[in-house]
């Protein structure tokens, strides 16, 4: 296998100068996750679900051959019947739950399913009272792990659907392991019936987080994607330049200054604090919006990329949703005249398409006559 991969990756050709490469795409991941409220939410809602349902494959073998004192072939009916319940689950309850309830409300539901089993997985006396237990959590599981499988899914966009389901399924497997070390260790030096009984009170204390821990947003989300770059609204970013800067050129700093009139001051502040995170979670690694004090009204967003690549990356990778809300944003301009953008790139090389020399700590792709002084003060030093 390993050798098939290599063999293939070795023929492949980079089609765009400015891919990611694996480092640029972990943390694009990370900064997604970080940047991304919905995305926290399923994570969590991940994590703690699969911690508590660790506690049915740790805790199930236990019961069965040490509480019931029940065969190595009996344990393998045990765990049949909690595969029969997962799919009846999936092929008969499911569908039809979903046309009833909300996707959080099935949670919730499976939640205090798995309540009931870990207090009866302690009380059970035989094989056959602990059959119907079994499937009942296999039911359970199916029920939670889909839903918060189906709202990971929704609340991912395509560019970023591969590293999102990554970091997904390290969040699940991780409270999986973590929740078998606790189930398994607390079994072990507290007693099995504690053990069940501790759980379920947890996990009922634990449901109320999926109160202000919603995933019914998920539904709503539109992350169809939509380039930012193929809007009207794309004003003084079209990246006509003297010259084109290379993809690994960077850091690149983005200005645009916008004039807000007083009655939409409200408005713009407070639409200005997603429009920061739509940028910093695809691509920008710093934000901040300021506003002149001699001129009350006018305000200007700076960004700062790793790379040229990366800002061109970074309008590739807009939702439906976020262009929406951008060109939002861009519409409350009232200046007269269209705002005014400008890209800055670090003047780090000795000699550059616009001089021989480094003027000061950036340099500017501004107007012609700016880029006439700094030729003529280069000349002169």
């Amino acid at each position: 296998m390993a050798w098939v991969i290599s063999q293939r990756y070795r023929r492949r050709r980079r089609p765009e100068p400015h891919l990611e490469n694996f480092l640029e795409s972990f943390a694009s991941a990370v900064r997604y996750v970080r940047y991304t409220p919905g995305m926290q939410v399923i994570l969590t809602r991940n994590f703690v679900c699969s911690l508590f349902i660790a506690a049915v494959p740790a805790l199930v073998p236990v019961v069965a051959l040490q509480h019931l004192r029940l065969q190595a072939s009996h344990l393998g009916l045990v765990f049949t019947s909690m595969g029969i319940g997962s799919l009846l689950g999936a092929t008969l309850i499911l569908p039809y739950a979903r046309a009833k309830a909300s996707p959080n409300t099935l949670t919730i539901l499976a939640g205090v399913m798995l309540v009931v089993v870990l207090v009866l997985m302690s009380i059970v006396p035989n094989l056959w009272m602990f059959l119907p237990v079994t499937a009942l959590a296999g039911i359970s599981w199916t029920v939670k792990a889909s839903e918060l499988w189906i709202a990971g899914q929704r609340a991912m966009p395509d560019w970023a659907r591969g590293r999102m389901n990554a970091v997904n399924l390290m969040a699940s497997q991780g409270g999986v392991a973590l929740g078998g070390v606790l189930w398994g260790g607390a079994a072990t030096y507290v007693g099995l019936g504690p053990t069940l009984v501790g759980g379920a009170l947890l996990l009922t204390a634990s449901l109320t987080l999926a109160i202000p821990l919603s995933i019914n947003f998920a539904s709503s989300l539109n992350l169809d994607p939509a380039p930012l770059k193929t809007t009207s609204l794309m004003i003084g970013s079209t990246h006509e330049f003297s010259f084109t800067p290379e993809p690994d050129d960077g850091p690149v700093t983005v200005t645009r200054d916008l004039i807000i009139r007083p009655e939409d001051r409200e408005e713009f502040l407070a639409l200005v604090k997603e429009y920061r995170l739509v940028f910093l979670r695809n691509g920008a690694f710093l934000f901040r919006v300021d506003e002149n004090l001699e001129h009350p009204g006018t305000f200007r967003t700076e960004m700062l990329l790793s790379s040229w690549a990366e800002h061109l990356r970074q309008f590739a990778r807009m939702t439906k949703a976020e262009t929406e809300l951008v060109e939002r944003v861009w519409a409350m301009h009232a200046g007269d005249e269209e705002p005014v953008v400008r890209h800055y790139l670090e003047a780090n090389r000795l000699s550059t398409p616009l001089g021989f020399s480094q003027f000061g700590k950036g340099l500017a792709f501004e107007s012609t006559r700016a880029r006439e002084r700094e030729e003529s003060r280069g000349m002169a030093e």
